[in-house]
């Protein structure tokens, strides 16, 4: 709700029909979670995964956010810089507002991955149009994206190529770029938070079965949070650090994969 009270106010002038609609369904959703949770807390513990999950999905459904974001990014200025620049990708990706409504609602893992999974995939196909906004149209604004793209492609490249075509154009890197901030931000990190804190949950529900005389957990949920108990438990800096990058690689890999079609790396047509 804090969000969306956010964006209201500070976009109030370029709300439209569909992005008021947009907004009041954020403020409807949150008002009957915090209804039911007061009124029925117990019906709404056993439940409360599949509102959260349309708050979530609301958070970037359709095509209203997207216009909005793009009638928003219209009037900044173009870069000054390289780090100005950044800023205005990781705001026009969206990831930071898709990342911190997953960690704002509670839902397994389980069902954290299927939700936001559909969320990024939503969001393919308005990275045109996201990528022809004001500040990252201009020139030197697609100078500094390759410039991005090129630098972190070399780094994830040195395991060697990703698989997926080539961006050709400006337009295409930033596209990339969009995606890769999602998986990364928005996937990747808050769910690698989040199996890590529910192994640690596991492992305390084992310590208190096994002292209640009880048998450990069967199944595959089981082995899958025991596995990641015993991740995080071992090795030290080297091992955090050997995760991260796995984690950059996986993300670049997929965001090459996905934002692009299959005959993205052909050059443009000459013009007759």
């Amino acid at each position: 709700m804090a969000v969306s009270t956010l964006i209201a106010y500070r976009c109030w002038d370029l709300l439209f029909p569909a992005a008021l609609s947009w907004l009041l369904t954020a403020y409807a959703l949150c008002l009957l979670d915090l209804w039911w949770r007061r009124r029925w807390p117990s019906s709404h513990e056993c439940w409360r995964e599949g509102l959260a999950a349309l708050l979530c999905i609301n958070c970037f459904r359709a095509g209203a956010p997207w216009l909005l974001m793009r009638h928003f990014l219209d009037e900044l200025c173009p870069p000054a810089g390289m780090g100005m620049h950044v800023a205005h990708l990781l705001f026009a990706s969206g990831a930071p507002k898709m990342a911190v409504h997953l960690l704002a609602v509670r839902m397994r893992f389980s069902v954290s991955i299927i939700v936001q999974l559909a969320v990024i995939a939503a969001s393919l196909s308005h990275n045109p149009s996201i990528c022809a906004a004001a500040p990252l149209a201009h020139p030197q604004a697609q100078h500094l994206t390759r410039q991005v793209y090129l630098l972190v492609s070399s780094i994830t490249s040195l395991v060697g190529p990703a698989p997926g075509p080539t961006p050709s154009s400006p337009e295409q890197q930033c596209a990339v770029l969009l995606t890769w901030l999602r998986i990364g931000i928005a996937l990747l990190a808050p769910l690698t938070w989040q199996a890590l804190l529910e192994a640690r949950l596991f492992c305390q529900h084992e310590a208190q079965r096994q002292q209640a005389g009880l048998p450990p957990e069967r199944g595959l949920h089981a082995v899958v949070y025991s596995a990641l108990a015993t991740l995080s438990q071992a090795g030290g800096p080297a091992h955090a650090a050997i995760v991260c990058w796995l984690l950059l690689l996986l993300s670049w890999t997929l965001s090459t994969v996905i934002a692009l079609p299959p005959d993205a790396s052909l050059p443009a047509p000459m013009p007759a």
